[in-house]
């Protein structure tokens, strides 16, 4: 337990230009690594090494092979949450705006699409992973709620704090097997539209 504090203790922050830049060759090459295998078969060793860097150098900067993973997923998820729903919506339809989150999502599982995959696969493995996720999973459920509390006088539905989970989880089974496990059997657009109509006809008191 000591060596694991002291590691934690004598991490430091890089300041210099040089310093940074071998912080985020450590980073980039974890990113590989982590992308390529299973978390599990990732030491910070192999990371060290295929950085070219000394085990004593990526232990100044990270504690541990987790913090690492921890501030990759943290990158990854400000990066893509920071985007989410930025614009004007109201210029669209109803169906347009469903159409249109659906497609965002998607489209961000198109950066870094093999670390999101492990991401997810790690995250149904183990609790602590799971937990790694939860402020992200908030966010974006929170950002799908003040959307559903904006177009409350149309909608059907009364209870928007479960359809905000329903529609966040469900997007995301969605997307993840269009963006993980491609099948050239399905029609990516006609997934889309399909989904959509069907979050709108759950959501909206007018017929589409």
């Amino acid at each position: 337990m000591k060596s694991k504090e002291s590691k934690q203790k004598n991490t430091r922050i890089p300041k210099q230009k040089r310093s940074i830049e071998r912080k985020k060759l450590i980073k980039n090459t974890a990113l590989l690594l982590f992308s390529e295998k299973d978390y599990a078969n990732v030491s910070t060793n192999e990371i060290a090494k295929t950085a070219g860097v000394s085990i004593g150098s990526l232990y100044s900067y990270y504690p541990n092979k987790k913090a690492i993973y921890d501030e990759l997923v943290k990158d990854l998820y400000s990066n893509i949450l920071e985007k989410i729903i930025p614009e004007d919506l109201s210029q669209f339809s109803f169906f347009e705006i469903i159409k249109k989150y659906i497609i965002f999502i998607l489209d961000s599982h198109s950066y870094l699409t093999l670390f999101q995959k492990k991401i997810t696969a790690l995250s149904y493995q183990s609790d602590d992973f799971r937990e790694l996720e939860k402020p992200y999973r908030i966010f974006a459920t929170n950002k799908i709620l003040s959307l559903l509390e904006f177009y409350s006088p149309n909608l059907k539905i009364k209870d928007l704090s479960t359809a905000s989970f329903i529609i966040h989880t469900t997007v995301e089974s969605i997307v993840h097997e269009l963006a993980f496990y491609p099948d050239e059997t399905q029609n990516k657009e006609k997934v889309i539209n399909e989904f959509a109509e069907m979050l709108y006809n759950y959501l909206f008191k007018e017929p589409l």
